[in-house]
């Protein structure tokens, strides 16, 4: 099974635990977030990430 289809199975089993009420007050948020602009900057299919790195957590002699 395909990612997009398994996240379609997940998405469409998911309508059954949320009660339509709710649905339409989300999808009511979901989209004046769209129109404000927030999903400019989600990186999208194909994009790539910019590099980074991160420290180290432990001190150097616990790592090994």
């Amino acid at each position: 099974m395909s990612l997009a289809a398994e996240l379609d199975e997940i998405w469409a089993a998911g309508l059954n635990f949320v009660p339509e009420d709710k649905r339409v007050i989300t999808d009511a948020a979901y989209k004046k977030l769209v129109d404000f602009g927030v999903m400019n900057g989600v990186i999208k299919v194909a994009d790539s990430l910019p590099p980074c790195a991160l420290p180290n957590t432990l001190p150097r002699d616990k790592l090994f």
